[in-house]
């Protein structure tokens, strides 16, 4: 009996100890994004490891699709066309290194894009993130770099068209909060 109550006074330390050191890095951050999207991003943290970002731009598409109306089928085009849109993003974060300037972290996670393509078509899609951030220590700056693959669907009455959706980015923002 004594044992076991050492062992489990043990474990809860160590569980304790850990959710200390892995509190997020900073409450939240704005910035900008380039890349095949250029806007303005926001990220704030959900709890310690989880976080949700989301980014208002412009975003450049090229793809070859399928095209469907009511009065072709099966039309493949090569679209080139720019979208405004929002794409928010829930992520989990894990660190690969901490240095005295800063903490190397890894993300994971997905989200949704919704928006409006130039040519008179709504968007929604679906996406995956992944990719790395830089964390300074010593000054409030986070760097992002990020590729996002995802399904696109642009549609309008009538007509519709699929396309590989997909956002290559480094993001910028000031932090705030710990």
């Amino acid at each position: 009996m004594e044992t076991t109550r050492k062992f489990l006074t043990v474990v809860a330390f160590v569980v304790m100890s850990s959710t200390i050191l892995a509190q997020a890095p900073y409450k939240a951050s704005i910035g900008g994004v380039i890349g095949t999207m250029e806007g303005a991003s926001f990220k704030t943290f959900l709890a310690d490891k989880m976080a949700m970002q989301i980014d208002l731009g412009f975003k450049y598409c090229s793809t070859v699709s399928n095209y469907s109306s009511v009065y072709y089928y099966d039309s493949y085009y090569n679209w080139a066309f720019w979208t405004l849109e929002v794409n928010p993003n829930f992520m989990y974060e894990g660190t690969i290194k901490d240095w005295n300037a800063g903490a190397f972290r890894w993300i994971v996670g997905g989200g949704v894009s919704l928006g409006y393509l130039f040519n008179r078509f709504g968007k929604f899609g679906i996406n995956a993130i992944g990719g790395v951030e830089f964390c300074f220590s010593k000054i409030p700056l986070t760097l992002q770099a990020d590729f996002r693959p995802g399904y696109g669907l642009g549609f309008r009455s009538g007509y519709h068209i699929s396309y590989f959706d997909y956002m290559v980015g480094i993001s910028a923002r000031y932090t705030f909060g710990k």
